[in-house]
């Protein structure tokens, strides 16, 4: 698997340029990870959730913890599953003959391996399909129910706390979940003509998961920012995150490939593949020379593991010069708040106490001062 992997170029793990228009390297992976993971632990609803419903905060903590050596274990198994793809088709890429195997897309490329290679064990087939989907519909039912409860707690108790009861909140949450599964199905149609699933995913994430993750780094790291700063920053960060990511998702743009081959394919006519181009033609009659696409903005290149961490910067410096105009110089998160960080904590500490010993140095100054008239004068 690795050999073949090393040999076909799918392993770089140490890629250091700088091309926003790669689609993996180094520096980009690095990011995505570091915001991934503090949006993911400091952000998302649903986990936020699943964490204060613990007994204790010890018991939050220690989940916590644990989860962090589950999820990278999972995130392990996905990358090597891909490895493992690519070890069984190096030679006979199923994409390349969809004519004969119907494969049409590589989000396509797992359940084909399923059907193709497991089925000879009686009931595996069976059992992947339904992991596939339990998987998703516990994630999908436990997204719906937090996007419902933060409606209305952030939304339509503060405007009709007078009117609501338990019982009207509970028939208006479950309203709200089939509202919001509605809408994702909906949105499932406007992006099934896209290139990748994964990246259509990484995109939608990113419109808001960089903004918001400023916001919470923002409000824990310092108390300088303005309410009215934080909502304009906020909004102008998503507009233009949102205006790239649908940008990039609509274009048209497909990102080079790397080489693909159906030499080992039995049976099977030739295929030509260009690689390291943005558009890539299997046959004559897939890419026509008389269509090629036209090159777009430069900014739909962009290769989705940067979004998220141009939105986090640009949520950062676009709250600062909003608070900047509304009143940076004041103190909007009070000195006691429980949501500072032990950092910011450990900082006030220091200032304060660097401030007595100033004060301390001053009036001493003013002392040895003052006698030193009071010889004089004497």
């Amino acid at each position: 698997m690795y050999k073949r992997s090393s040999i076909g170029d799918r392993i770089q793990l140490f890629d250091f340029r700088f091309d926003f228009t790669t689609r993996f390297t180094f520096w980009n992976t690095i990011l995505r990870g570091i915001v991934l993971g503090l949006a993911f632990y400091g952000t998302n609803q649903t986990l936020v959730q699943r964490a204060l419903s613990m007994s204790t905060f010890r018991r939050a903590q220690t989940a916590l913890q644990w989860s962090i050596l589950l999820v990278s274990t999972l995130f392990f198994l996905c990358i090597h599953f891909g490895l493992v793809l690519y070890a069984v088709f190096y030679q006979c890429d199923p994409v390349l003959r969809k004519s004969e195997d119907g494969i049409t897309k590589y989000d396509q490329l797992v359940p084909y391996f399923i059907i193709t290679r497991l089925q000879s064990y009686p009931g595996l087939t069976g059992l992947c399909f339904a992991g596939i989907f339990s998987s998703s519909l516990s994630t999908i039912s436990s997204a719906l129910n937090s996007l419902a409860t933060v409606t209305i707690i952030d939304f339509i108790q503060p405007i009709f706390s007078k009117r609501l009861n338990p019982k009207l909140e509970v028939y208006l949450a479950k309203g709200l979940s089939l509202f919001y599964g509605v809408v994702c199905i909906l949105l499932t149609y406007s992006i099934a003509g896209v290139d990748s699933i994964a990246q259509a995913t990484g995109v939608l994430m990113s419109v808001t998961e960089g903004p918001i993750l400023a916001v919470f780094l923002i409000g824990v790291l310092t108390r300088k920012a303005t309410d009215k700063g934080t909502v304009f920053g906020l909004f102008t960060s998503v507009i233009l995150i949102s205006w790239i990511c649908f940008g990039s998702l609509f274009s048209d743009y497909l990102y080079p490939t790397l080489p693909l081959e159906t030499s080992g394919c039995s049976n099977t006519s030739s295929a030509n593949v260009s690689v390291n181009s943005s558009v890539t033609c299997f046959d004559e009659v897939d890419c026509p020379l008389d269509n090629v696409r036209e090159e777009p903005f430069i900014l739909y290149k962009m290769a989705y593991a940067w979004i998220p961490t141009i939105g986090t910067f640009t949520a950062v410096i676009t709250i600062f010069i909003g608070s900047l105009f509304t009143g940076l110089n004041k103190n909007a998160i009070p000195k006691d708040s429980k949501c500072l960080s032990p950092i910011v904590r450990y900082w006030m500490k220091r200032t304060e106490i660097n401030g007595k010993l100033h004060d301390v140095n001053e009036i001493e100054l003013r002392c040895e001062s003052s006698t030193e008239v009071f010889k004089q004068k004497k």
